[in-house]
């Protein structure tokens, strides 16, 4: 019956989507405000769902459609930095094969370096800047670049950590550094702290002789949380796995994580990622024992 039924639904979903392409290649006036706000509102659901599974096997399908929408549009920075957060984030949360993985993170970082020249031509090519240069460029831009700084940090940490084995690309990582350093500098608070949740992990992941600190980490763990308030239960598990694990701390492991489950993931823009985190948590405890 299940079967009849994705099979009754896939042309009506095909036909509805060619309408709606089709309305928007009519009217090149609305084109830009009509696919923002698709934009908007498919992210707003997946980030409210409270089903991974579904979220799982039907984001694809949007990542694909943003794709048709970037062909129609391809100068709309606003469509490429989704469609490069969503890559990214797909690729980490869901893909296991590496060459996969890569190949989506990739996809992500050039879209997202992409927008990023069109929105400031002093990050053109910053891609292939020595790590001076980049710190240079990074030295100059303000508070309106927040955005873009956070594209372009983002999807290149997780290019980076789907080439871990990578020594070539390692070397890139004094570059999102100095991306993240900036984008703490100028607001530290975007996204409910979401720079803190990347220094974080960095500081924990990187060993100490090449810059990493694991008390340090311990502090911006700290103060994400702080700023989301404790509603980003996933900054409660990566302090748990990137911290409590790392310092043997199995007292703090075991609180934070029990926290998690026993929160409701129900919170606007963070619902699709407390669930997450709440499958994740019941994992790391009940492999805590064989760990600590």
């Amino acid at each position: 019956m299940s079967n009849m039924l994705i099979r009754f639904h896939k042309p009506c979903v095909l036909a509805l989507w060619l309408v709606v392409l089709l309305m928007l290649s009519s009217c090149q006036l609305l084109l830009t405000p009509i696919t923002n706000k698709i934009s908007d509102d498919l992210a707003s659901a997946i980030l409210n769902h409270d089903d991974v599974s579904l979220i799982e096997d039907g984001l694809p399908a949007y990542l694909i459609m943003l794709d048709a929408l970037i062909v129609s549009n391809p100068k709309n920075t606003k469509l490429l930095f989704a469609a490069a957060e969503l890559n990214s984030a797909y690729a980490m949360a869901f893909v296991s094969e590496p060459e996969r993985k890569q190949l989506m993170t990739k996809k992500a970082w050039d879209l997202a370096t992409q927008a990023a020249c069109m929105r400031n031509k002093k990050l053109c090519g910053i891609d292939s800047m020595s790590f001076a240069e980049v710190a240079s460029t990074v030295s100059e831009l303000s508070l309106k670049d927040v955005p873009t700084i956070y594209g372009v940090m983002s999807t290149w940490a997780s290019w980076l950590d789907a080439h871990q084995s990578d020594y070539g690309a390692l070397a890139q990582l004094p570059s999102v550094h100095v991306l993240l350093d900036r984008l703490l500098e100028l607001d530290e608070n975007y996204y409910l702290g979401a720079p803190h949740l990347y220094k974080a992990v960095l500081d924990s992941i990187i060993p100490p002789l090449l810059g990493g600190d694991l008390e340090r980490a311990r502090e911006h763990f700290e103060k994400v949380i702080e700023l989301s308030s404790g509603k980003n239960l996933y900054a409660k598990v990566l302090m748990a796995k990137q911290y409590a694990r790392l310092a043997f701390d199995r007292t703090l492991h075991d609180k934070l994580l029990n926290e998690v489950i026993s929160a409701d993931p129900k919170v606007k823009g963070f619902t699709f990622q407390n669930v997450l985190a709440q499958k994740l948590a019941t994992e790391l405890l009940n492999s805590a024992d064989e760990y600590f």
